[in-house]
């Protein structure tokens, strides 16, 4: 391998090493912790390729401390309070026969119309996963009509409503396999996972069962046991994205190695957006954080945008010195969430702000007497949060997980009043007989 292979290399055997030593405990900030040491990694890389300051390096690594830094506050916070026996209230047991049956009912008819919907949406762009361009495939989600529902299903609808299934679940203290409703959301959540021709798709899938269980459960198991129990889940993810990968047209054209072009993707050419942001070196629209919110409800309102654009479209248009308010096609880019919010705030406010995401995050694992809804939403939440710190593009994924989830929800409240009306139906046919027997 080159020399800037070799470091790579070293950097990611050094994050292997680093999130086993400081990380204890599978949780959000693990999570964080792993994406944010491939990005550093490649952020010290590409400023010792340039020759330039490693300033802004610095800058990223900074806004994750600052985010344990809100992180551990809480917790010595809350650790220094007196304990509250932990009781998740709403146990089945607790609840009438009715109930149950009702609120089974309502989530098993959710996940079956939004698996349908995600399933529908895969069917009308050609299952990416088979296609011959799956990495143009892949990305078309507005394809599959309906004003675009289907494919937000897919994006957003189907890990919704596995969180809101698993809250269910623990809320009532049964297993998982005894719930419909969880069983078909899990089926949903691994063949869209498995579909989407995302190389990511299966460890994407993991995060999401990671985030789910430990918010639900209100516990993070420690590191090492959980890779001791679930390393085959890692090894599938690692095969199934060097097998989608090696599909890719821009994988074959460059030749060279499978690895070191996948470990490449995770450091360097998976930082550079986020060296463009963190440069500030960018043409932003005015008021960026509001304009891209403004952006994106003008546009799901089916109203022009061709003059305006977003954060990450000029990101995207500076690294290939195209204009960002033209026609040029530009390709979509990972911003990140820290870069983003350094580009909108500066570094001073967003080093404020990761200090309150970290907070944030402390205490969805410190829900008080957490409820079915409680954990549903800590879940959605955890979900809404860590994708956004990955990615960026807070606007676009604070209007998106809040409208499917207003969706989902609206799906869940009519399912659960047509499985009531089915109840009452069947008890009045039972209760006729008895009463006409009683006259006799």
């Amino acid at each position: 391998m080159s020399g800037v292979s070799d470091l790579i290399f070293i950097a990611l055997a050094l994050e292997v090493v680093v999130v086993l030593v400081l990380v204890a405990r599978l949780g959000l900030l693990a999570l964080v912790a792993f994406g944010a040491i491939n990005t550093a990694a490649g952020l010290f890389v590409l400023a010792n390729q340039a020759g330039e300051s490693s300033q802004y390096a610095w800058i990223f690594v900074l806004g994750n401390v600052s985010i344990l830094i809100g992180y551990a506050c809480r917790s010595l916070r809350d650790r220094s309070r007196v304990a509250e026996p932990m009781r998740v209230t709403g146990r089945e047991e607790d609840l009438p026969e009715d109930h149950r049956r009702v609120r089974e009912g309502a989530l098993g008819s959710t996940a079956v119309i939004v698996a349908l919907l995600a399933l529908y949406h895969l069917w009308a762009v050609g299952f990416p996963v088979f296609a011959s361009d799956v990495e143009v495939q892949r990305f078309d989600f507005t394809s599959s009509g309906l004003f675009g529902i289907p494919g937000r299903m897919y994006l957003f609808g189907v890990p919704i409503v596995w969180a809101i299934t698993t809250a269910a679940v623990v809320d009532a203290g049964k297993k998982f396999l005894a719930s419909r409703a969880w069983v078909i959301a899990s089926l949903a959540l691994l063949l869209t996972s498995l579909l989407g021709g995302f190389k990511s798709g299966v460890a994407a899938m993991a995060t999401t069962v990671i985030i789910v269980m430990t918010i639900t459960q209100q516990s993070q198991p420690r590191l090492l046991t959980a890779i001791r129990q679930y390393w085959w889940l890692v090894l599938g993810a690692v095969v199934y994205g060097a097998i989608v990968a090696s599909s890719y047209v821009t994988y074959q054209r460059q030749g060279g190695s499978l690895i070191d072009q996948l470990i490449s993707r995770l450091t360097v050419i998976g930082a550079e957006p986020k060296r463009a942001a963190l440069l500030g070196s960018v043409q932003t629209p005015p008021a960026p954080l509001f304009s891209d919110f403004w952006y994106f409800i003008r546009k799901y309102a089916g109203q022009s945008t061709s003059s305006d654009f977003t954060v990450e479209r000029a990101i995207s248009a500076a690294m290939i010195g195209a204009d960002p308010a033209s026609n040029a096609w530009t390709t979509p880019v990972t911003v990140g969430g820290i870069p983003e919010l350094v580009l909108v705030l500066g570094t001073p406010i967003a080093m404020v702000a990761c200090s309150v995401l970290g907070w944030i995050l402390s205490g969805l694992y410190r829900l008080r007497s957490p409820s079915f809804s409680k954990l549903a939403v800590a879940s959605i939440a955890g979900l809404a949060l860590t994708t956004w710190i990955s990615r960026g593009g807070f606007a676009y994924y604070t209007l998106n997980y809040l409208l499917v989830g207003l969706l989902v929800f609206l799906l869940y409240r009519a399912s659960r009043l047509t499985v009531m009306g089915v109840s009452r139906r069947r008890s009045v046919a039972v209760l006729k007989p008895r009463q006409l027997g009683a006259m006799r």
